[in-house]
């Protein structure tokens, strides 16, 4: 591998591997290198063996949105798989962190391409099972929404799941009392618990009890429209059964409206007319929250706060704009998941 790419410094972790930044040898392309410790799940009759999320991610290659998987193999340590890099992009959880709570016409943009993102992967027989936002990427200057991660994916059916069920505070009540859950409710569920953080800065449950009793409080001071509410309310209905399907969901009136100038990624989302620049000031700045707050997030540009004078001092004194917030990994019943 390392002849073809040349590899970085580490963007993220979870709970089965360590992804990295790198570019292609040949052309200097951008990608990411996810290496895999352990495999949750292995394709059947595979030879060589292969892990199923290659197996999900070649059967969701044409989906727009799906960050495209360029190869994968083995070396002498780990299995490694090679996406392509959206650069400069952050994922949804820094880029809140950095921007704060998102105006609705931004987060409808955002919020519109990513349920069009789940649809189609469902119509390609797959479920995502961990939607979240450190599992969204947003491509700064555009606005283009990616989905990444399909390491506990699944085969969509009709019936319950009942071994995964992605991160907690994204799961829904049904998962939460009982164990199980369906497919297109529990991805729902998510999606509401997302578009809630991208309007507030946070997510609106985190303990069992607040789950399974749905109980929403929208803060005052965002000035969340009635539509909106609306929307979210019955995403987060604690009866799987009223919740709309992904199809209901862009067919609501705060999804399906549209917003004078097109696109809800604006110039006081970017910071700055320049794309360049606000993609700049984007990742300094992600720096500096990545050194205050202690959370993995993507950088694209290789700044290192410690290696930089300017920004290490910005660093020290830099206040959070909002309470403390934390990534979270998927739950994973199983256990000894080792590589074969």
């Amino acid at each position: 591998m390392e002849r073809a790419y040349m590899i970085g410094k580490k963007l993220g972790e979870g709970g089965f591997g360590i992804v990295y930044r790198g570019w292609r040898q040949d052309d200097g392309a951008p990608v990411a290198i996810k290496r895999l410790y352990a495999v949750k799940e292995w394709a059947k009759g595979g030879d060589p063996p292969t892990p199923l999320e290659v197996i999900f991610l070649e059967r969701v290659k044409h989906v727009p949105g799906v960050v495209k998987l360029l190869s994968w193999g083995r070396d002498a340590e780990t299995f490694y798989l090679v996406f392509e890099r959206p650069a400069p992009c952050l994922d949804l959880f820094a880029y809140v962190e950095l921007h704060g709570a998102l105006s609705e016409k931004c987060a409808r943009d955002f919020f519109r391409q990513l349920v069009t993102i789940v649809l189609e992967v469902h119509g390609a027989g797959v479920v995502h099972r961990d939607l979240k936002d450190e599992n969204i990427l947003i491509e700064l200057g555009t606005g283009k929404v990616y989905l990444i991660d399909f390491g506990i994916g699944a085969w969509l059916h009709d019936y319950d799941y009942t071994g995964v069920c992605g991160t907690r505070v994204y799961s829904p009540p049904e998962w939460i009392r009982e164990s199980r859950y369906r497919a297109e409710p529990a991805a729902v569920w998510s999606l509401g618990v997302i578009l809630f953080n991208m309007l507030t800065g946070d997510i609106p449950f985190v303990t069992d009890i607040e789950i399974q009793n749905a109980c929403l409080d929208f803060p005052a001071e965002y000035s969340i429209s009635e539509p909106c509410q609306d929307l979210i309310r019955r995403c987060l209905s604690v009866n799987e059964k009223k919740r709309p399907g992904l199809k209901g969901v862009l067919e609501h009136p705060w999804v399906s409206k549209q917003t004078q100038g097109g696109s809800g990624f604006t110039v006081e989302d970017s910071h700055s007319k320049n794309t360049q620049v606000a993609a700049s000031t984007a990742v300094k700045k992600q720096a500096v929250f990545s050194k205050t707050r202690q959370i993995i997030v993507r950088q694209d540009s290789g700044l290192n706060p410690t290696e930089n004078p300017v920004i290490a001092a910005e660093a020290r004194s830099a206040e959070p704009t909002r309470g403390p917030r934390m990534r979270r990994e998927p739950a994973i019943n199983e256990k000894n998941i080792n590589l074969q």
